[in-house]
């Protein structure tokens, strides 16, 4: 009898800390931004590529950037895709005039893309939407990126751990300087689950 209880007791305290458990996480998530980007969202892709051209000597902005352009391929995959890779490094683009910037991205690059049409989440849930089932944005005409760290392992290089409302940990985005323009170098742990529920 004894033991039954110590059992029931013993798991009653370990749900009470799971949940205290739960409560830190989310206070340390929140406690160990850094800093955060917040952007509009432009109307459309050509407006994304103008602004790319404009901004490109600014990390921080392209980062924003590349996020809106995940975000437009939800609504439009096509011209999404093509405004996305028009900011990444080159070995992940080929040239192509049918394409309105110029580049369409590489056999191997393009799985990524694909990714993110089918799970648009995904990326909404790294641009300030609310946490699942739905990761909807708070608020449609802007994104909000929540930085944990960057790690810069030369002058040309900057590692963006991004936080997710379905992760625990943040996400790693890597921009390299080509030249004095700032491209897009690795993003694949975007592309990656986060939870349902």
């Amino acid at each position: 009898m004894n033991r039954m209880l110590l059992a029931v007791a013993a798991l009653g305290l370990a749900c009470a800390m799971g949940g205290c458990f739960a409560e830190v996480k989310d206070d340390v998530k929140t406690a160990t931004t850094r800093f955060t980007i917040e952007a509009d969202r432009l109307a459309d892709a050509a407006s994304y590529r103008d602004a790319y051209d404009r901004d490109c000597a600014n990390p921080d902005k392209v980062l924003a950037l590349f996020f809106n352009a995940l975000l437009l391929i939800e609504q439009d995959e096509q011209s999404g895709t093509y405004t996305a890779v028009y900011m990444c490094r080159e070995g992940d683009q080929w040239k192509s005039d049918k394409s309105f910037t110029g580049v369409v991205p590489s056999q191997m690059a393009s799985e990524g893309y694909k990714r993110i049409a089918a799970n648009g989440h995904l990326v909404r849930s790294y641009c300030g939407a609310d946490g699942p089932p739905g990761y909807a944005l708070k608020d449609a005409t802007k994104i909000r990126l929540d930085i944990k760290q960057v790690d810069t392992a030369s002058a040309d290089t900057k590692k963006y751990f991004v936080f997710s409302t379905g992760k625990d940990a943040a996400s790693p985005v890597t921009l390299r300087n080509v030249d004095g323009k700032w491209v897009i170098e690795e993003w694949s742990s975007i592309q990656t689950g986060v939870r349902k529920r």
